[in-house]
């Protein structure tokens, strides 16, 4: 919250000399140690949740009495648990085969034990957000990276604690972001090429936010010269992480769907204006007579095909209508992140709590709403590379957003919460 008021009013502090001094000492003390400090506040989530205290609303689903997984989460535990084992992936983490193989990896330095491979996630989560908090200072100024810190955690709190792909992805966009925040980003193509490698890395850990790659690959060529040199290079971004998934699904696949198959129940939903649930509900006979993911995937980009070519209009609506929900629940999403409501409640009182949402909406909404005028204010000032590097990124969201945001809201969207929180920020 402070730090959200100091970005936005931080023009201010240059009238006096003291100000500046006490940030310099503040700048210094958390370059030196603020590893330690987003270590512990990404850590914190974690600790609350195995202690019982009240979870975030997706951790409670997916991490029962803090330590079990569930749903979505013991999907993804039992694919990284059968890769450690048996040296193969289930059909589950074959959509989102990185996502399994790096949690089997934090499963194997603990010896099979969930805490502390969670433990160790959010270690690295907290790392990569120090990193990209220091770029974000080292460019925009000590509040900037406090306000950037402050708004991803909000966005990230409830999905710590439980077995999901959100955490990994959010650690790959912040070390995207720690590079091509830099200013030397803008003239070496290498450096553009190693954090469009990082996005995709985040976009194949969890698949959501896919024209964010895009927007920033038009970013890249704008702003570098060589265009052709600069297209190849990063053309064979894109072609690497779809080898790699491919590769891991080869060697240590069941065979039994790909990175491309879930996605066909989400497009088939979208052309009855409607989420992933209504293939179901059309063709559960069929889908569970045919003998794989791949092959219920292949059925229901048929029939998605043959809906496009009879009557696109609700393909359409759907589209919009998901792009408002994003434009209205993000905002909602991340005032409640920010709202200084929680320090006032009691220990273990339910927030937010029922009946008290738009009030606790208005709270944070007046923060956000300094964060978005900062930001406004900033893109006036900004330089040309600067302005187009947030009009590809913020753009290629929104072009993501319709859809996915029907089938599991703002979440689908993890990749992109760095570049979200530096927008705030900045």
């Amino acid at each position: 919250t402070l730090a959200i008021l100091g970005a936005a009013l931080g023009f201010r502090r240059h009238r006096h000399a003291h100000s500046r001094g006490a940030e310099r000492v503040l700048a210094g003390l958390l370059i030196r140690w603020g590893w330690v400090a987003c270590t512990l506040l990404f850590l914190a989530p974690l600790w609350s949740h195995w202690d019982n205290q009240p979870p975030g609303r997706l951790a409670a689903f997916s991490a029962l009495l803090g330590r079990l997984p569930w749903s979505d989460a013991h999907g993804h535990f039992e694919g990284a648990g059968r890769l450690l084992a048996l040296g193969e992936l289930n059909g589950f983490s074959e959509r989102r085969p990185l996502s399994a193989t790096l949690l089997s990896v934090l499963l194997a330095v603990g010896e099979g034990r969930l805490a502390v491979g969670l433990t160790l996630r959010a270690v690295l989560l907290g790392g990569s957000a120090w990193l990209a908090a220091r770029a974000v200072g080292l460019r925009y100024g000590l509040w900037s990276a406090l306000a950037f810190l402050g708004i991803l955690l909000a966005l990230m709190r409830s999905f710590v604690p439980a077995v999901l792909t959100e955490p990994l992805a959010v650690a790959f966009g912040c070390l995207a972001l720690t590079i091509l925040v830099s200013r030397r980003a803008r003239s070496s193509l290498w450096l553009v090429a190693f954090g469009l490698l990082a996005v995709d890395a985040a976009l194949r850990t969890r698949p959501g936010a896919q024209f964010l790659l895009a927007g920033l690959i038009i970013w890249g060529v704008l702003v570098l010269r060589r265009r052709l040199v600069t297209i190849a290079t990063l053309v064979l971004v894109i072609l690497l992480g779809g080898l790699h998934t491919h590769l891991v699904n080869r060697f240590y696949g069941s065979g039994e769907a790909s990175a491309t198959s879930y996605f066909a129940y989400t497009l088939f939903g979208l052309t009855r204006n409607a989420n992933y649930k209504r293939a179901q509900a059309d063709f559960g006979r069929e889908l569970a007579a045919l003998p794989n993911e791949d092959a219920r995937a292949s059925f229901l980009y048929v029939r998605a095909r043959e809906r496009l070519r009879q009557d696109p209009r609700d393909f359409l609506r759907a589209l919009a209508g998901n792009e408002w929900e994003f434009l209205t629940k993000l905002s909602l999403n991340l005032a409640l992140g920010v709202s200084p409501s929680p320090l006032f409640d009691p220990p273990g009182a339910k927030w937010p709590r029922e009946g008290d949402l738009w009030r606790e909406a208005l709270w944070g909404g007046t923060l956000l709403a300094a964060g978005l005028l900062a930001f406004a204010r900033h893109l006036r000032r900004a330089g040309r590379e600067e302005r187009l590097f947030w009009l590809t990124t913020l753009l290629g969201i929104a072009a993501s957003a319709p859809f996915v945001f029907g089938d599991t809201g703002v979440r689908a969207l993890a990749a992109s919460f760095p570049f979200l929180a530096m927008a705030l920020g900045a």
